[in-house]
């Protein structure tokens, strides 16, 4: 018999020092070349190592983005414990399991302690020694998965003492986890604990910009609306308490919201979607259209009883939905999508891991849009108030023009920059060293300018925009290489040495003639809008015609807009807390709410007759402003320094206030068509003598 004998592949130590991948053959990575040529039976496997384990611990936590959010993976891990007695006892908690929350202000502490099953003194050490080990992976019912939930305190303190006692210890034991160091001390038995068993988890030395956010009732909210798919179990209670140096101020007991006490259209559903374990879950669904607004429990999705988002804010299902934030953001779309156990959340619980599972539910989330967006929208035509149309097609045809005004502002700065790029281009061409091979970098506003080529050899000069990133990445190129791509770029502008005058002077012609047509049409059309808004007529049939032609123009452009709706409703107030909103912002709408006393107050004379005055105009101005500039940032993905907010809300304010002003005449005739000339006149005239007495 013939053995075939395969050699196993010689690479060469340049060959490996160029290659950033695992070689099949040689199964080392670049940086140890010295094994090269080794038979694989003694190949040393390559063991990954972290220098510093507390720095990569402090830079994960950043993830989490608030005190509270933190918070809650301690409340979170001792649920956890206290599901593990509620599966062993038939679905029901065998004792009143206790979870309280201590908010010190004075000694700016947040205590988490309850009376579950407590830790033994081997689970203890292995939280810190076996750092993203958690025995609760793989077990369907508990929600923690990655055994980073105790190290999350470090984005915001900087110590945290743990102590805990289970049944088979006489005495609690505790250790202090400081987030500068390295090690942890041994624990040690503690004298005093509140419980026969369970665990007590006190977080201190808090950053200032972390601290200032916590308060008693944000606290006690967050906490009831992320568990409160849990909290309606009997037997759980959950508590926040504050204390000033010790001394108990206040304590509060976290409720379940109560969603058959909402008035309104209600869908319940349930629904199964199969799970990578081959096995159907249940996905249950409790939507209510309701008649007032809620700004603490707008649609979420929960996970195994915890909040994971609010489906409007969730960038990765929005992506399926036809109408998102429309219908899922509005403030009467309440309720809540249980997924149960069949996604798993990311390491800060605030999205889910990207899988098929999650497309599925996601697409049948989306087939379901339809029915409810149709409900939402009779709920709507219900508190329009009709008596206000005029009023909204003058607020939207306002904000539509000073939003297209913003944009053709806009788009004459950035014509203005391409202008100067192409002057310093021209200029800069003349410029170039003919022998030289090194680009010349030229910054314009931020932008780059990279030459490449000789002038006198008549190859072409390829003038490209790059960012300081990019050159420098090309500049640390071989010269192999960066010869060879060179080669195969085109070139987004070509001046031959012969011709370079002429075909300067032939760019800047055509760049100045097509600007000038630009600004022509603009002009034109900023001409034919002021005789537009001059001839208005407050005639209904006529305005609607004039906005359906608006409407049909802006899909034919097929540009984005940004707040350019205006919409009156009357909506009431919360019955739990008696809160009613100004308006809200729902994706490019304002809906401004006629039954706020404000609005009322400026709306309304003495004798109870609604009339437009001065005051109503500069009411409207500030809350169609200051929405209008919070929905263009967020389109634009802007961050805005306070006084850039501050300088855009007041200019616009100043342009709708104005606007307003001059169409005053003609609305003041448009109420008297609604209740009557005679009577309005007589009104007003009672009120100008009143006003002079």
């Amino acid at each position: 018999l013939l053995t075939r004998v395969v050699r196993p592949r010689v690479v060469s130590r340049l060959a490996c020092t160029r290659s950033g991948v695992r070689h099949p053959h040689v199964g080392i990575m670049r940086n140890n070349c010295s094994q090269v040529g080794s038979s694989p039976a003694t190949l040393k496997p390559l063991h990954l190592q972290i220098a510093n384990p507390a720095t990569l611990l402090n830079n994960i936590s950043q993830r989490y983005v608030s005190t509270s959010r933190i918070l809650l993976e301690f409340v979170d891990n001792a649920l956890d414990d206290a599901e593990v007695l509620f599966q062993e006892n038939d679905g029901k908690y065998p004792y009143p399991i206790q979870i309280n929350v201590t908010y010190d202000k004075k000694k700016k502490t947040l205590t988490v302690t309850d009376n579950c099953r407590g830790m033994a003194l081997p689970q203890l050490e292995s939280l810190v020694v076996n750092v993203g080990e958690s025995k609760k992976k793989g077990v369907s019912w508990l929600n923690g998965q990655f055994g980073f939930g105790i190290h999350s305190f470090r984005a915001a303190a900087k110590y945290c003492h743990v102590v805990s006692k289970d049944s088979s210890q006489s005495q609690a034991v505790g250790f202090t986890i400081s987030r500068s160091s390295l090690s942890v001390p041994y624990p040690e038995q503690v004298e005093t604990f509140p419980f026969n068993t369970g665990t007590q988890i006190s977080l201190s030395g808090f950053e200032k910009h972390w601290w200032k956010d916590v308060n008693i009732d944000n606290l006690r909210k967050e906490i009831g609306q992320h568990f409160e798919r849990l909290l309606a179990r009997e037997n759980l209670t959950i508590t926040v308490s504050e204390m000033v140096d010790g001394v108990l101020i206040s304590s509060h007991e976290c409720t379940p919201f109560d969603y058959e006490s909402i008035t309104g259209t209600k869908f319940v559903d349930e629904f199964t979607i199969k799970g990578s374990d081959k096995k159907d879950h249940t996905i249950k669904l409790e939507l209510v259209v309701s008649l007032a607004d809620s700004t603490t429990h707008k649609v979420r999705f929960f996970s195994k009883g915890r909040r994971i988002s609010e489906v409007a804010l969730l960038p990765s299902f929005l992506k399926f939905s036809q109408y998102k934030r429309t219908l899922w953001g509005h403030p009467q779309l309440l309720g809540y999508i249980d997924t149960g156990d069949l996604l798993e959340p990311v390491i800060t619980r605030d999205d889910y891991i990207r899988s098929t599972e999650r497309t599925a539910l996601y697409q049948k989330l989306a087939s379901m849009e339809d029915r409810i967006h149709q409900a939402l929208n009779q709920i709507l035509e219900m508190q329009r108030d009709e008596s206000l149309g005029r009023l909204e097609g003058v607020l939207s045809s306002v904000l539509t023009k000073i939003d297209e005004d913003e944009k053709k502002t806009i788009r004459k700065k950035q014509r203005e920059e391409r202008r100067k790029i192409q002057q310093v281009l021209c200029a800069s061409i003349q410029n170039v060293s003919s022998s030289s091979s090194t680009p010349y970098v030229l910054g314009v506003d931020g932008a780059s300018i990279v030459f490449e080529g000789e002038v006198n050899t008549g190859v072409p000069i390829a003038a490209s925009l790059f960012t300081e990133g990019q050159i420098q990445q090309q500049q640390q190129q071989p010269t192999e290489t960066r010869t060879q791509e060179e080669t195969n770029v085109q070139p987004s502008a070509h001046y031959e040495a012969t011709e370079e005058k002429t075909q300067q002077t032939t760019l800047n012609t055509e760049t100045k003639e097509t600007e000038t047509k630009t600004e022509e049409t603009e002009e034109a059309e900023t001409e034919e809008t002021k005789e537009t808004e001059t001839k208005e007529e407050i005639n209904t049939d006529t305005k609607e015609e004039k906005t359906k032609n608006k409407e049909v123009k802006s899909k034919d452009d097929a540009k984005p807009k940004f707040g350019y709706k205006v919409n009156f409703v009357s909506v009431p107030a919360q019955e739990e807390d008696g809160f009613i909103a100004r308006a809200h912002l729902v994706d490019d709408t304002i809906h401004i709410n006629t039954a706020h006393p404000d609005f009322i107050a400026r709306l309304k004379s003495k004798h109870g007759k609604p009339k437009f005055t001065e005051r109503l105009g500069a009411y409207l101005a500030i809350i169609i402003s200051t929405h209008y500039h919070e929905e263009k940032y967020n389109r634009q993905s802007l961050s805005p320094s306070r006084e850039e907010v501050y300088s855009d809300v007041i200019g616009t304010m100043n342009k709708i206030e104005t606007a307003l002003k001059r169409r005053l005449p003609a609305l003041q005739r448009s109420m008297k068509d609604v209740i009557g000339e005679d009577l309005l006149d007589e009104i007003e005239e009672e009120e100008d003598d009143e006003e002079f007495m």
